[in-house]
């Protein structure tokens, strides 16, 4: 799946087959790079809900 904004494009990676039941974005890339990766997980007492990776730097 890609978007394009401004001129830039950006590629999702989709995982359809997760724990949610629901199609989710796992990871986020532009300019030919990864500029974002999402993990999700589940959490004691609320199902599952996403939890972002921290930036690196």
């Amino acid at each position: 799946m890609q978007q394009t904004v401004g001129g830039v494009t950006t590629t999702y990676l989709v995982d359809a087959q997760n724990p949610t039941g629901y199609a989710q974005i796992v990871e986020e890339a532009g300019a030919g790079t990864v500029q974002r990766t999402l993990t999700y997980g589940a959490r004691p007492n609320a199902g599952y809900a996403p939890y972002r990776c921290p930036e690196p730097g």
